[in-house]
């Protein structure tokens, strides 16, 4: 399209003063907006502007998809605060995060979101343990991760979709706080699926899309 585009990585660990690889940072440290950050990225917007390249943000990196309610609304203020920010300037791309990734686990957030979205699918959790057929007691039995046991197995099928529903869940937050930021923003994703265990059934490869 004859456009110049640069690319801004690892930018959300800047949230922390000094070097972001010295210590773990969590999306609560978004609440904090360091000067030198903001100057910085201003004097960046500006070169960029001088010489007509447009900026690609990636707002977020090195983070989980499958944040706890506290941490997703600091995600979403940190991507209002950059959006409105530079809503005014023209050539800017806004990538929520680099490669993200859903990872189940057995925080106990994820257990809650994985029990409601199943009572959401089959009305109650005594029928989604009924439909998946492992035997299980309770919801508290159902493990969030393992192997299916074949592909007839619902109850791989639908841990694949829960993780489809954490993605949109942290999606629709960020998405959400750059439109609060610039109603005009453009935003978009590079989401890497990593294999499941339904997908190695199959013999899939990891994909970049």
């Amino acid at each position: 399209c004859g456009q110049n585009v640069m690319r801004i990585l690892h930018f959300s660990p800047f949230a922390l003063d000094g070097d972001p690889r010295k210590r773990p940072y969590d999306a609560r440290d978004l609440l904090n907006r360091p000067l030198a950050t903001q100057r910085k990225t201003d004097a960046i917007v500006q070169l960029a502007q001088q010489n007509n390249v447009v900026i690609f943000l990636t707002v977020h990196d090195w983070m989980p998809v499958e944040l706890t309610d506290e941490q997703l609304a600091a995600q979403r203020d940190w991507n209002r605060f950059w959006a409105e920010r530079y809503r005014d300037v023209p050539g800017i791309i806004y990538d929520i995060q680099n490669e993200p990734r859903v990872s189940l686990s057995e925080q106990p957030h994820i257990r809650r979101l994985a029990e409601e979205w199943a009572i959401s699918e089959y009305g109650s959790t005594e029928k989604a343990l009924s439909t998946w057929g492992r035997g299980w007691g309770s919801f508290a039995d159902v493990p969030l991760t393992g192997s299916p046991t074949g592909w007839p197995d619902l109850w791989a099928r639908d841990f694949d979709r829960f993780r489809v529903f954490l993605l949109q869940r942290w999606a629709a937050e960020n998405v959400a706080g750059l439109k609060e930021g610039d109603r005009d923003a453009l935003v978009t994703i590079g989401h890497l699926q990593h294999l499941t265990a339904a997908d190695k059934l199959l013999g899939a490869k990891d994909l970049d899309f």
